[in-house]
């Protein structure tokens, strides 16, 4: 004899199964889905863009005369020398990339080329050297004596997990 709760019952069992299927289903297509946006999040190149620069939607404006604030133009040739000058051979393309784009026109077209071959050039350097170049100032007391281009170059050797100076070029 069957009593009317039975196929309640069966029904119940039957639902349970039938969302324990639904569950598996649903976690299956959540890992899957969350390893292909993982695999493309490493692929992809994301650009972090402030929201204030987003939503002008414009170029980015300064007021007020920047001949009139030397500060301004200070920190900003500072911006500009680090991104020129603080590079690995990791990272030269890119950062020599970036200083491009703050070039005028007529800039670009005058120092692409060379900053490109010297990417090129120091990209697989050896890192055991450094060149550094630039104006040698000697002053004798408050004025200067000797204004002259200069450019070092330092050749490391690693002891004991420490770089030590190993030996110094100049060129004059």
């Amino acid at each position: 004899m069957s009593t009317p709760y039975a196929g309640a019952v069966q029904q119940s069992v039957r639902a349970v199964a039938a969302w324990r299927l639904a569950c598996f289903v649903l976690a299956i297509a959540v890992v899957s889905i969350s390893a292909v946006a993982m695999h493309a999040s490493g692929v992809q190149r994301t650009v972090l863009v402030p929201y204030g620069l987003y939503s002008a939607n414009s170029a980015v404006k300064v007021e007020g005369r920047p001949d009139k604030d030397g500060q301004y133009l200070a920190l900003l040739a500072r911006a500009d020398i680090a991104t020129m000058l603080n590079w690995q051979p990791k990272t030269i393309s890119t950062q020599l990339d970036a200083f491009l784009t703050r070039l005028s026109p007529a800039a670009y077209a005058r120092y692409n080329l060379d900053l490109r071959n010297t990417a090129t050039k120091y990209a697989h350097a050896p890192p055991d050297s450094v060149v550094l170049s630039g104006e040698l100032d000697r002053y004798t007391g408050e004025t200067r004596s000797t204004h002259t281009p200069a450019t070092y170059t330092f050749h490391y050797t690693q002891a004991n997990g420490v770089y030590a100076i190993d030996r110094v070029e100049t060129q004059q």
